[in-house]
């Protein structure tokens, strides 16, 4: 008998952004932004100061899924990481340097890291055929519209969830979207890690 291998994918990419790094840092710290700077996420939810819930959506697929993300370490204006707290589908861990560099400059890395369980439906394609080319896509349009002042930070002081929402862990399930009608340490954190 073959038992089923484990999937994952690992992501490591950087660009630099005309800014400094206090800046760019704290706009990444605050998750919520991560809806404009990737798309593989639909809404990022503050649900205290280090944990999120996000909702991602699975390439493809007509898919969501639905999952808390939880700062795990963080050295400010530098560098934080963070991984999924909750999600029996997949794993998934995160770190974000912030490099200063010379007139005002910083070299922004990215380490993303999926894990897939051998043993669930989740699997490493439903992030795209090219997850890579996509994240730096996404980097090259975050860069373009920072430097061009036309991106839009959310505000600190939205701290409060939405009517109807609870704080309670994420489920762990994934779900298709709804149809509308008429539609057809200093800047060296740990490595990640996954068993």
């Amino acid at each position: 008998m073959t038992l089923p291998q484990k999937e994952d994918i690992l992501v490591q990419t950087s660009i630099v952004v005309n800014d400094s790094s206090d800046t760019l840092y704290h706009t990444w710290r605050d998750m919520r932004n991560f809806t404009a700077i990737f798309d593989f996420t639909e809404s990022v939810i503050k649900l205290d100061h280090n944990r999120f819930r996000c909702t991602i959506l699975i390439k493809d697929q007509n898919e969501r899924l639905s999952l808390d993300l939880e700062v795990t370490e963080e050295n400010p204006s530098n560098y934080f990481s963070w991984h999924s707290a909750n999600s029996a589908d997949f794993l998934h861990q995160g770190i974000a340097r912030f490099i200063p560099q010379q007139k005002l400059k910083t070299e922004i890395q990215i380490t993303l890291r999926f894990f897939f369980p051998p043993l669930q439906d989740s699997k490493a394609y439903m992030m795209g055929p090219d997850f890579k080319a996509t994240i730096e896509d996404n980097l090259q349009r975050f860069k373009q519209a920072w430097e061009a002042k036309e991106f839009i930070r959310l505000k600190e002081n939205l701290d409060e969830l939405p009517d109807g929402l609870s704080k309670a862990p994420a489920k762990r399930i994934v779900f298709a979207p709804e149809k509308k009608k008429g539609d057809n340490q200093k800047n060296n954190p740990p490595t990640p890690y996954f068993p």
